[in-house]
């Protein structure tokens, strides 16, 4: 029996001054001043701690106990490989946008895919962002295309818990990865046909 525990989203308990998700609000003893689309109370967010879920696995007689995998999957993973675990193969004709991480799970061989992640999410109750972000290994950026005064990058290598925000920062190597990122989120915009990509400028 293959049996697989995650969860929709992660959540902040306290963890940079909120409660919840994505759409979370401020607890702290005095909220920061509100904007036009986003009230005093509320904190839009794409921190690690709202993107990031528990993933654990047991299937005795396919995947050795124990094991830890420190790869990045997404839900978008669990479609093409719950197939091939079941051996059903993939309709014809449709779009599958994750893949199969059997065989990694299994330890047969390599798993050929960047560790990138791309993320969006659109708020439009309480408050509205249009927030999308790009995360590797060393940098993270997310743009909020309603709010670009709520932009955010952060260095994972030097601040993994994303405390401090250098989107607006001088320092070059901060400069070179906003730039880099925010084109790698344009293209990934592009590729899906989002409309906030068409509506929404730099």
């Amino acid at each position: 029996m293959l049996v697989i525990f995650t969860s929709d989203y992660g959540d902040n308990i306290g963890r940079h001054g909120i409660l919840h998700k994505g759409n979370a609000v401020w607890i702290l003893t005095e909220n920061p001043p509100g904007t036009k689309n986003v009230p005093a109370a509320h904190r839009p967010n794409m921190f690690d701690t709202s993107l990031r879920v528990p993933a654990v696995i047991r299937w005795s007689k396919a995947i050795p106990a124990g094991k830890i995998v420190s790869r990045t999957i997404t839900h978008l993973d669990w479609f093409p490989t719950l197939l091939e675990a079941t051996g059903v193969a993939l309709p014809a004709g449709t779009t599958i946008r994750g893949r199969s991480v059997l065989k990694m799970l299994r330890g047969e061989g390599t798993f050929d895919r960047s560790d990138d992640l791309y993320t969006e999410f659109s708020v439009q109750h309480t408050m509205r962002a249009d927030m999308r972000s790009y995360r590797t290994s060393e940098w993270k950026l997310k743009r909020d295309f309603l709010n670009a005064d709520r932009d955010e990058l952060y260095d994972l290598r030097n601040d993994p818990g994303e405390t401090t925000n250098l989107a607006t920062s001088d320092r070059p190597e901060a400069k070179a990865a906003f730039a880099k990122l925010s084109k790698l989120i344009r293209q990934r915009m592009a590729e899906l046909g989002d409309p906030v990509g068409k509506t929404q400028g730099d």
